[in-house]
């Protein structure tokens, strides 16, 4: 079994509007328009769900005229019945078939050890671009806030999101520690920085270590020597 394409999947599906989103698409393709019908968000905000959707390969997108028209990938479908159906077997495919396999009938134990899945949100003032590079120089603490939350998506064990709020006002509204905090001077708090729920940092953005700190990683800075963007071509 793939366990890490698995995750992947699970990970973009643990939030319940995505999953409204893959149970509306499981009827057939759908216009942006008519899945906006069945939420109370934006269209920016249903725009972040499909990007995570696509990224982990469970949708895709063509568009017709201006809007985005949506489909549910025949082969994540495919995929996740096959992985689910392989976690939860009993049989010679198990993963444990065979001599280590535990036998229920016997006295031995063995001890299983979960490893939390880390949530890091970052909520950001009101901006057009949040690459960084948009302006007429560049941002250079957004700069690396973008590549690292770009790093993030590859990451199975962490969730990162970035929310700004004239991209994504429905979140923030959602949110009454977010709320709370911007209550009296929004310029000076923002960007907040959520790790797992829990407010860490405000009025500035999160270091590389302090993101090392918050997910249990280390970032390993890109090779700038063949571009501007470690050797991906300019941003």
């Amino acid at each position: 079994m793939d366990y890490q394409n698995y995750v992947l999947m699970l990970k973009a599906m643990a939030d319940p509007n995505r999953l409204k989103i893959i149970d509306l698409l499981s009827c057939g393709s759908l216009c942006a328009c008519d899945i906006l019908e069945h939420f109370d968000f934006s269209q920016p905000t249903l725009s972040h769900h499909m990007k995570v959707l696509q990224n982990a390969g469970i949708v895709t997108a063509r568009k017709e005229g201006k809007w985005q028209h949506y489909t549910l990938q025949a082969e994540f479908t495919a995929k996740f019945r096959q992985g689910t159906e392989l976690l939860l077997a009993s049989n010679e495919e198990c993963v444990c078939h065979g001599d280590d396999c535990i036998d229920q009938q016997t006295s031995h134990s063995r001890k299983v050890v979960i490893t939390n899945e880390k949530k890091v949100e970052l909520f950001e003032p009101a901006m057009c671009c949040s690459t960084g590079v948009c302006g007429p120089a560049v941002n250079e603490d957004l700069l690396m806030i973008t590549s690292a939350f770009d790093a993030l998506q590859g990451v199975s064990s962490v969730e990162a999101d970035r929310y700004n709020l004239s991209n994504n006002p429905d979140v923030f509204s959602q949110r009454a520690d977010i709320l709370a905090a911007i209550k009296d001077d929004a310029d000076a708090t923002l960007p907040i920085t959520v790790v797992d729920g829990k407010i860490v940092k405000t009025g500035a953005y999160p270091t590389i270590d302090e993101l090392s700190e918050y997910t249990g990683l280390v970032f390993v800075p890109a090779d700038q020597s063949s571009g501007c963007c470690g050797g991906s071509g300019c941003c």
